[in-house]
């Protein structure tokens, strides 16, 4: 398996485990990758969506990423207990959308693999 593939699984990862804290349950988990851009869609239902949660999650998809720093909070993301750690996944996504209608939640998240490419040229 790729490096890149593990960086995209364990950011997957780090959402799914999100949603199981919030209460989400009959999760569909959508991965596509076209172009080298990736596309993860996490959906499900929550009997009672936290809005803050939410919108920190929405803030934190939506932090610049940053790939100067990647491989050093690549090397710290992980543990499940931390909090702070799931932070970190925002700095290594493009964007992401946090959408919510009732209690149906829907999170896509955006990683161009082009550019980390680009940058070593």
């Amino acid at each position: 398996m790729s490096y890149s593939r593990d960086k995209q699984l364990k950011i997957m990862n780090e959402v799914v485990n999100f949603c199981f804290k919030i209460g989400m349950n009959d999760l569909n988990i959508n991965f596509s990758c076209i172009d080298n851009i990736v596309k993860i869609v996490i959906e499900g239902e929550c009997s009672n969506p936290p809005k803050d949660k939410l919108d920190k999650l929405d803030r934190i998809l939506n932090t610049p990423r940053k790939e100067e720093l990647e491989e050093l909070y690549w090397s710290l993301v992980g543990d499940p207990q931390q909090e702070a750690e799931f932070e970190m996944i925002g700095v290594m996504v493009d964007h992401g959308e946090v959408e919510q209608d009732g209690n149906h939640v829907k999170i896509s998240i955006y990683r161009d693999e082009n550019r980390r490419k680009a940058k070593r040229k």
